[in-house]
């Protein structure tokens, strides 16, 4: 069951004070409870998926955990049932069945398989579809302990995921009005926003995030990290992130890079059928530091990223998802896939 020590006193987005615990074991109609979570119908990751349908949201026995847990399924490229669950585009509506997908980054699979070309019936519409819950409670900032325990999806293609998420994006027109202190400390060196100063162009995209996700390969760098002959369940990637460069690809803030991903070899295949334990520790407590954030997979702390810039301030929603990202989890050429929760916790430090 999901549960609070304290819930905070006052104000909407306010962060949830005290632990947090869901273990999944009081689901209602199959379904994780409508009074913690969120079970969202959207697309994301651009034009290369379905997005995630709550259909592919359900709490299930499982032998392995001796309770009930949460899966979270995913469609590949090989699944071929016209009832669904269906996709969605980018502004809602339904994917229609001829939709193709666009954009594949790994250009030789892309070419080769289903909805990424014409091939007859292409049944887009249920293809790369997966699932996610996102808390409605906010958590941190401060010193915040997440753990969870996941046994992750074993098919290429999936990336298993938990995060803290929140996005919000700032506007400013130097020409007509002052910007706001928070968008002058964010873009313009903490002076008042000019045209010549303002390095954000009138838009700070606001992204606080911070991610563990696999399977990947084991750096950002193009093209070995969308080759699928370097992806593997061996390699995680740990990230924390501030702030984005909008759609212009202008600098995220006065102080960029904004954001920054580490990419590491952990103990064990993560794909094993086992379950495993991640532990994100984030920090924000001592300014004078500018806050870090520390990953472990099984008890083996993996990675740690600092600095203020890189490190998240502000609260976050919690995500669990399973989806299909382009290319960097490598190719999904599969029928379904599940990825299984055991419990998820959040715990003040």
């Amino acid at each position: 069951r999901a549960s609070a020590a304290a819930s905070a006193a006052t104000g909407a987005g306010a962060p949830l004070q005290g632990s947090f615990v869901e273990d999944f074991s009081a689901c209602v109609g199959g379904k994780p409870s409508g009074v913690d979570w969120n079970i969202p119908l959207t697309q994301w990751g651009g034009n290369v998926n379905g997005g995630v349908n709550p259909a592919n949201v359900a709490c299930v026995p499982d032998a392995d955990a001796g309770k009930t847990v949460l899966r979270l399924t995913t469609t590949g490229d090989l699944y071929n049932d016209t009832a669904g669950p269906f996709g969605v585009l980018k502004d809602g509506s339904p994917r229609p069945d001829d939709a193709l997908f666009r954009g594949w980054a790994y250009s030789t699979y892309s070419h080769a398989h289903p909805c990424v070309s014409h091939t007859t019936p292409p049944r887009c519409n249920v293809r790369r579809v997966g699932g996610a819950i996102t808390s409605k409670a906010v958590f941190g900032p401060g010193g915040t302990h997440l753990q969870f325990r996941m046994k992750p999806c074993k098919e290429f293609g999936v990336v298993s995921t938990v995060y803290l998420y929140n996005y919000t994006e700032h506007y400013c027109d130097t020409s007509s009005s002052a910007c706001a202190p928070a968008y002058q400390a964010q873009c313009c060196g903490g002076q008042p926003c000019t045209d010549s100063n303002d390095v954000c162009e009138g838009t700070w995209i606001e992204n606080l995030e911070i991610d563990v996700e696999l399977p990947t390969s084991d750096t950002s760098v193009q093209p070995r990290a969308i080759d699928p002959q370097w992806i593997t369940f061996h390699n995680a990637r740990f990230s924390s992130y501030t702030a984005l460069p909008s759609a212009t690809h202008v600098k995220c803030g006065s102080d960029s890079p904004c954001s920054q991903e580490k990419y590491f070899t952990v103990p064990a295949e993560q794909n094993d059928g086992k379950y495993h334990t991640y532990d994100v520790w984030w920090d924000t407590r001592d300014a004078s530091l500018g806050g870090n954030v520390t990953y472990a997979v099984d008890g083996e702390v993996v990675a740690t990223i600092t600095g203020a810039n890189k490190v998240p301030a502000g609260p976050m929603h919690l995500y669990l998802a399973a989806w299909v990202p382009n290319s960097w989890a490598g190719s999904p050429l599969f029928d379904t896939c599940d990825l299984l929760v055991d419990y998820v916790r959040i715990d003040p430090m």
